[in-house]
Protein backbone atom coordinates (compact mmCIF):
# COMPACT_ATOMS: atom_id res chain seq x y z
CA UNK A 1 0.00 0.00 0.00
CA UNK A 2 3.38 2.41 -0.34
CA UNK A 3 1.57 3.81 -3.25
CA UNK A 4 -1.82 5.27 -1.02
CA UNK A 5 -1.74 7.39 1.69
CA UNK A 6 -4.44 6.43 4.14
CA UNK A 7 -6.51 10.05 6.01
CA UNK A 8 -9.47 9.27 8.46
CA UNK A 9 -11.47 11.96 9.93
CA UNK A 10 -8.93 11.88 13.00
CA UNK A 11 -6.36 12.72 10.97
CA UNK A 12 -7.79 15.69 10.04
CA UNK A 13 -8.41 16.92 13.78
CA UNK A 14 -4.91 16.59 14.94
CA UNK A 15 -3.78 18.15 11.15
CA UNK A 16 -5.67 20.92 11.35
CA UNK A 17 -4.92 21.66 15.12
CA UNK A 18 -1.10 21.48 14.50
CA UNK A 19 -1.78 24.21 11.60
CA UNK A 20 -3.32 26.64 14.19
CA UNK A 21 -0.85 25.80 16.68
CA UNK A 22 1.79 26.23 14.25
CA UNK A 23 0.44 29.83 12.88
CA UNK A 24 -1.17 31.02 16.61
CA UNK A 25 2.68 30.26 17.95
CA UNK A 26 3.94 33.12 15.40
CA UNK A 27 5.91 35.97 17.09
CA UNK A 28 4.44 38.37 13.86
CA UNK A 29 1.65 37.62 12.84
CA UNK A 30 -0.74 38.67 9.91
CA UNK A 31 -3.65 38.03 7.48
CA UNK A 32 -2.26 34.60 6.43
CA UNK A 33 -1.94 33.47 10.15
CA UNK A 34 -5.62 34.49 11.19
CA UNK A 35 -6.90 32.93 7.78
CA UNK A 36 -5.24 29.56 9.01
CA UNK A 37 -6.17 29.88 12.80
CA UNK A 38 -9.90 30.23 11.91
CA UNK A 39 -10.14 27.75 8.93
CA UNK A 40 -8.11 24.97 11.00
CA UNK A 41 -10.35 25.54 14.03
CA UNK A 42 -13.25 25.28 12.66
CA UNK A 43 -12.56 21.83 10.18
CA UNK A 44 -10.78 20.27 13.25
CA UNK A 45 -14.14 20.50 15.27
CA UNK A 46 -16.34 20.09 11.89
CA UNK A 47 -14.21 16.77 11.27
CA UNK A 48 -13.90 15.46 15.07
CA UNK A 49 -17.98 15.77 14.75
CA UNK A 50 -17.91 13.66 11.61
CA UNK A 51 -16.04 11.09 13.46
CA UNK A 52 -17.83 11.12 16.57
CA UNK A 53 -21.20 10.49 15.26
CA UNK A 54 -20.35 8.22 12.34
CA UNK A 55 -22.11 4.77 13.45
CA UNK A 56 -20.94 1.74 13.28
CA UNK A 57 -23.27 0.99 10.24
CA UNK A 58 -21.19 4.14 8.64
CA UNK A 59 -24.35 6.72 8.85
CA UNK A 60 -25.05 9.35 11.12
CA UNK A 61 -23.17 12.42 10.16
CA UNK A 62 -25.46 12.72 6.39
CA UNK A 63 -28.15 15.49 5.49
CA UNK A 64 -31.16 15.05 7.24
CA UNK A 65 -33.06 13.48 4.28
CA UNK A 66 -30.73 10.75 3.62
CA UNK A 67 -30.17 10.21 7.10
CA UNK A 68 -34.47 9.73 7.16
CA UNK A 69 -34.39 7.47 4.36
CA UNK A 70 -31.64 5.15 6.79
CA UNK A 71 -33.99 5.91 9.59
CA UNK A 72 -36.88 4.20 7.40
CA UNK A 73 -35.06 1.59 6.35
CA UNK A 74 -34.61 -0.18 9.64
CA UNK A 75 -38.22 0.96 10.86
CA UNK A 76 -39.17 -1.71 7.76
CA UNK A 77 -37.16 -4.39 9.83
CA UNK A 78 -34.79 -4.96 7.06
CA UNK A 79 -30.77 -5.35 8.17
CA UNK A 80 -27.40 -4.56 7.13
CA UNK A 81 -27.70 -8.37 5.23
CA UNK A 82 -30.02 -6.83 2.74
CA UNK A 83 -29.39 -5.42 -0.81
CA UNK A 84 -31.16 -2.69 0.45
CA UNK A 85 -28.43 -1.61 3.08
CA UNK A 86 -25.32 -1.85 0.54
CA UNK A 87 -27.90 -0.01 -2.05
CA UNK A 88 -27.84 2.61 0.90
CA UNK A 89 -23.87 2.81 1.58
CA UNK A 90 -23.52 2.93 -2.03
CA UNK A 91 -25.49 5.90 -2.55
CA UNK A 92 -24.09 7.59 0.77
CA UNK A 93 -21.08 7.81 -1.41
CA UNK A 94 -22.48 10.51 -3.22
CA UNK A 95 -24.33 11.86 -0.23
CA UNK A 96 -23.07 15.29 1.72
CA UNK A 97 -22.38 15.64 5.06
CA UNK A 98 -24.88 17.30 7.26
CA UNK A 99 -23.68 21.29 8.20
CA UNK A 100 -21.85 22.04 10.98
CA UNK A 101 -24.93 23.15 12.59
CA UNK A 102 -26.21 19.60 11.93
CA UNK A 103 -23.57 18.05 13.51
CA UNK A 104 -23.48 20.21 16.56
CA UNK A 105 -27.31 19.58 16.81
CA UNK A 106 -26.53 15.77 16.63
CA UNK A 107 -23.65 15.80 18.46
CA UNK A 108 -25.78 17.48 22.37
CA UNK A 109 -22.67 18.97 23.90
CA UNK A 110 -23.23 19.64 28.05
CA UNK A 111 -22.46 23.51 26.59
CA UNK A 112 -25.42 23.46 23.39
CA UNK A 113 -23.45 25.34 20.74
CA UNK A 114 -25.50 26.56 18.01
CA UNK A 115 -24.31 28.36 15.05
CA UNK A 116 -26.47 31.91 14.61
CA UNK A 117 -25.78 34.56 11.77
CA UNK A 118 -27.83 37.14 13.38
CA UNK A 119 -27.78 39.01 17.32
CA UNK A 120 -24.37 37.39 17.51
CA UNK A 121 -23.32 39.72 20.35
CA UNK A 122 -26.54 39.45 22.43
CA UNK A 123 -26.30 35.46 22.86
CA UNK A 124 -24.29 33.04 25.15
CA UNK A 125 -20.82 31.31 25.29
CA UNK A 126 -20.19 29.16 23.57
CA UNK A 127 -22.79 30.17 20.99
CA UNK A 128 -20.93 33.77 20.49
CA UNK A 129 -17.57 33.04 19.87
CA UNK A 130 -18.43 29.68 17.67
CA UNK A 131 -20.66 31.99 15.40
CA UNK A 132 -18.10 34.71 14.93
CA UNK A 133 -15.84 32.03 14.05
CA UNK A 134 -18.02 30.23 11.04
CA UNK A 135 -18.17 33.88 10.19
CA UNK A 136 -14.75 34.30 10.14
CA UNK A 137 -14.18 30.94 8.81
CA UNK A 138 -16.35 31.43 5.59
CA UNK A 139 -15.40 34.80 4.89
CA UNK A 140 -11.70 33.11 4.51
CA UNK A 141 -12.75 29.99 2.35
CA UNK A 142 -15.23 31.69 -0.08
CA UNK A 143 -13.16 34.90 -0.09
CA UNK A 144 -15.47 38.35 -1.95
CA UNK A 145 -13.52 40.96 -2.89
CA UNK A 146 -14.11 43.02 0.05
CA UNK A 147 -12.51 44.73 2.92
CA UNK A 148 -12.82 42.71 6.19
CA UNK A 149 -11.81 44.13 9.57
CA UNK A 150 -11.85 42.11 12.81
CA UNK A 151 -11.43 43.48 15.88
CA UNK A 152 -8.75 41.45 17.50
CA UNK A 153 -11.11 40.64 20.60
CA UNK A 154 -13.53 39.43 18.68
CA UNK A 155 -10.54 36.83 17.08
CA UNK A 156 -10.06 35.67 20.76
CA UNK A 157 -13.29 34.65 21.62
CA UNK A 158 -13.94 32.94 18.55
CA UNK A 159 -10.58 31.00 19.15
CA UNK A 160 -11.39 30.72 22.95
CA UNK A 161 -15.02 28.80 22.72
CA UNK A 162 -14.04 26.73 19.88
CA UNK A 163 -11.56 25.08 21.69
CA UNK A 164 -13.75 24.97 24.49
CA UNK A 165 -16.23 23.33 21.83
CA UNK A 166 -13.78 20.95 20.47
CA UNK A 167 -12.68 19.99 24.01
CA UNK A 168 -16.38 18.65 24.89
CA UNK A 169 -16.59 17.29 21.00
CA UNK A 170 -13.41 14.74 22.31
CA UNK A 171 -15.22 13.62 25.21
CA UNK A 172 -18.38 12.22 23.19
CA UNK A 173 -18.06 8.74 23.31
CA UNK A 174 -16.39 7.04 19.96
CA UNK A 175 -19.59 4.62 18.23
CA UNK A 176 -16.75 2.66 16.40
CA UNK A 177 -13.34 2.73 18.01
CA UNK A 178 -11.40 4.51 20.73
CA UNK A 179 -10.09 7.69 19.34
CA UNK A 180 -5.95 7.10 19.40
CA UNK A 181 -5.26 10.84 19.22
CA UNK A 182 -7.29 12.15 22.57
CA UNK A 183 -3.71 12.71 24.28
CA UNK A 184 -2.37 15.10 21.40
CA UNK A 185 -5.90 16.98 20.98
CA UNK A 186 -5.83 18.04 24.25
CA UNK A 187 -1.97 18.88 24.18
CA UNK A 188 -2.74 21.00 21.09
CA UNK A 189 -5.76 22.24 22.29
CA UNK A 190 -3.74 23.74 25.54
CA UNK A 191 -1.05 24.90 23.43
CA UNK A 192 -3.89 26.80 21.37
CA UNK A 193 -4.89 27.97 24.48
CA UNK A 194 -2.02 29.50 25.87
CA UNK A 195 -0.53 31.11 22.78
CA UNK A 196 -3.83 32.97 22.01
CA UNK A 197 -3.98 34.39 25.39
CA UNK A 198 -0.23 35.44 25.09
CA UNK A 199 -1.16 37.27 21.75
CA UNK A 200 -3.81 39.13 23.38
CA UNK A 201 -2.07 40.26 26.25
CA UNK A 202 0.78 41.22 24.17
CA UNK A 203 -1.67 43.24 21.76
CA UNK A 204 -3.49 44.70 25.77
CA UNK A 205 0.43 46.02 26.42
CA UNK A 206 1.07 48.00 23.26
CA UNK A 207 -2.49 49.63 23.27
CA UNK A 208 -2.08 50.82 27.48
Amino acid sequence: MKNYIEVEYGDHVVTNLHIVDTHVRRRAKDAVDMRWIVIGLHDALYALLAEKLTRSDGFGIFRRDFEKEVQEFYESGKDSNSAEFHALCEKSFNVQTASLRDLLIRAKLPSNPELISTEIQKSEKPTRGLSWLKQLRDYHAHPRPMLLAIHTELLFEAIADTVEVIREATALPDQRYIHKSTGEIELLLNSINFYASKWRDEIQAETN
